[in-house]
């Protein structure tokens, strides 16, 4: 509906992209020397997301989610090792999150919901088992974060917390409509940058949704994604961009 928005992956001499052809078009791998295609491989009808190299049971795959559910192959054949099923009847334009050694986080939007995948070796290659399905977090093109044994992000246009163990919701509350959000680990804080442009620092706790601040920052429709460089923050949309200094972080005001 709105063309292509994948990003290439680039994985040692091989450039990996999404092409949404049919058949065996969906992803094609192509010399990075002379873009030569190197291999080709189906996935599914349609997808806004972009492939992404992984690491699951100790080894590395190429990651892409679809229509269709989770796709992985082996970089540098393109031999399918997993085609989980896990359909979407709206766009995907989140990417999966791989949880320790080997799981797989796969986000989706309105009437699908999160869910977590448990990968094994299996005779044919890998083979997966869903663990829980939440339809408490349901991103539409929003990050999701994943913070001390909880899931923090957009369900939908209201902010909220669920359970990496159970999927289960703790907390549901803000209502920045179709904003995005990153994760400063180091503090143990959540910046969020709501469709309004208001900027929004929230603490990264299961107990209750917790606003420390809130300004405005841009005055227009904002789905950018947030960037943080040491103690810069990056914003934009399509009007402006601000960088803003964050403060540093010290014993007093992590005790605050």
């Amino acid at each position: 509906m709105w063309g292509f928005s994948c990003s290439p992956c680039v994985d040692s001499n091989l450039v990996v992209v999404h092409a949404g052809g049919k058949q065996d078009k969906g992803v094609i791998a192509l010399n990075v020397e002379d873009g030569k295609v190197a291999w080709t491989a189906p996935a599914g009808e349609m997808s806004y997301s972009s492939v992404q190299k992984i690491q699951l049971l100790g080894q590395s795959y190429l990651r892409l989610l679809s229509n269709t559910g989770a796709h992985l192959w082996e970089p540098a054949t393109g031999k399918s090792v997993c085609n989980y099923e896990f359909e979407h009847q709206g766009y995907r334009a989140c990417q999966a999150q791989v949880i320790g050694d080997n799981k797989l986080l796969i986000p989706a939007g309105m009437g699908t919901g999160t869910r977590l995948v448990e990968f094994t070796a299996g005779e044919q290659g890998l083979e997966g088992k869903e663990l829980w399905t939440s339809k408490e977090m349901k991103p539409d093109f929003n990050d999701i974060l994943v913070y001390d044994g909880n899931i923090y992000g957009f369900d939908n246009a209201i902010f909220a917390c669920i359970g990496l163990e159970d999927g289960k919701r703790r907390w549901k509350g803000g209502r920045y409509e179709k904003g995005q959000a990153i994760l400063l680990a180091d503090s143990g804080l959540i910046l969020v940058v709501s469709e309004k442009g208001e900027l929004v620092l929230l603490r990264a706790t299961p107990e209750k949704h917790t606003e420390l601040w809130k300004i405005e920052a841009l005055s227009d429709k904002t789905w950018n994604h947030p960037v943080v460089v040491g103690d810069r923050l990056y914003i934009r949309n399509a009007q402006e961009a601000i960088c803003y200094r964050l403060p540093q972080l010290t014993t007093e005001t992590s005790e605050n």
